[in-house]
């Protein structure tokens, strides 16, 4: 699984350092366990991508392009790959309480406002991710490759008006 990844720099080379971790680490990984498993003929590739990755948001203009890439990348690895029994999919995952949201968590009404937005009604736990991570891993999703399974409680894909507070009369 390709799990490394880091979210916006704004220093100087800041985007080399996200295009290198965010994309060309997942490829050249890829490429380098790929012997194996088609030597095996079997194996599961898993890059970690973004909801970022098919929206814009205007603070993450690199990561979000480089989780578009990588969603890119999923579909071409899987056409290359899967002659020799490798599947490649990749998970993009909504709001999750995660470390990386821990500071935007703090910003008041950030949340707050993010979570309206979420069909479910609230932010995700790393383990809801790890279920997915777990299917495509398992041999459940041996008929699965190359897809961007997105895991966002509905964030991306519904508008849930009924979250929004009712208008008082």
């Amino acid at each position: 699984m390709n799990n490394a990844g880091r979210g916006e720099r704004r220093e100087p080379g800041g985007e080399q350092a996200v295009l290198q971790l965010n994309y060309l680490a997942p490829l050249e990984t890829t490429r380098a366990l790929a012997r194996q498993m088609g030597e095996r003929g079997n194996g599961s590739v898993i890059h970690m991508s973004s909801i970022a990755g098919s929206v814009g948001v205007s603070e993450l203009p690199t990561y979000g392009a480089t989780k578009a890439a990588l969603d890119s990348l999923t579909r071409s690895q899987a056409a290359t790959y899967g002659r020799f029994g490798i599947r490649v999919n990749a998970v993009a995952p909504g709001l999750i309480i995660t470390e990386m949201w821990a500071a935007g968590r703090e910003i008041p009404g950030l949340a707050d406002g993010l979570e309206r937005h979420i069909a479910l009604g609230r932010w995700g736990v790393p383990e809801e991710i790890a279920d997915v991570v777990a299917f495509l891993a398992s041999d459940e999703a041996r008929y699965v490759t190359g897809q961007t399974i997105t895991v966002d409680g509905g964030y991306q894909g519904v508008t849930a008006w009924a979250n929004y507070p009712a208008p008082s009369s």
